[in-house]
């Protein structure tokens, strides 16, 4: 777990925000749930990237390609993975597509709150649409550390970090432009929306 989550940070850091109006988009989606097959296209009709999901949102398998046409990733899931049972979520969602949910009563009222540059501490979980684990370190006893706000992780898990406070944690839905967009990043499908489960500890 320990080298997934080193994985994971330098994933964060190389993963450029993108430009969506330059990507057009087909597939069906069910209440956020992406299901069958999804095609993205460049501005010049090119396909870049196409993910199949069954009728319930899992995985099944992703292609992407290059500029050139040239077929770079075909890669079939395993149906074996972790998925996880999450309790029934409320999440409020704003218009961009980022929602959160925060646990109540694990915070004391005067717990401080991140400030950027500060190095922050986290315990995290996060699932691809369907619930299947693709990286965490809950469970483990060292938190996964960073700098807030300095463009250390995608823009999403910062957003998320910024409305906890120490002792505080919540589920975050982050759509794909705040989180890796067209890179494909480990098992993380190209425009995949991400949901984090988050827990921040600590802050030095």
């Amino acid at each position: 777990m320990k080298s997934k989550s080193i994985l994971i940070a330098l994933l964060f850091a190389m993963v450029p925000f993108f430009a969506c109006a330059q990507i057009s988009h087909e597939g069906e989606t069910n209440d956020r749930i992406k299901i069958g097959r999804h095609v993205w296209k460049d501005q010049n009709d090119q396909i870049k990237a196409e993910v199949v999901h069954d009728d319930k949102g899992v995985l099944q398998s992703f292609r992407t390609w290059d500029d050139q046409g040239l077929l770079i990733d075909d890669i079939r899931m395993d149906a074996k993975r972790k998925r996880n049972e999450f309790p029934p979520l409320n999440l409020t969602m704003e218009e961009d597509g980022f929602g959160f949910q925060l646990i109540a009563g694990q915070a004391q009222t005067n717990a401080p709150a991140p400030r950027q540059g500060e190095r922050v501490g986290v315990f995290y979980e996060g699932c691809l649409q369907d619930g299947t684990v693709f990286d965490g370190n809950f469970g483990s006893k060292k938190p996964f550390r960073f700098r807030f706000q300095m463009n250390e992780v995608v823009p999403g898990f910062d957003r998320a970090v910024e409305m906890l406070k120490v002792g505080q944690e919540g589920y975050f839905w982050i759509p794909c432009e705040l989180a890796y967009g067209p890179n494909v990043a480990g098992e993380i499908p190209p425009f995949s929306d991400l949901l984090f489960r988050i827990k921040l500890v600590d802050l030095n």
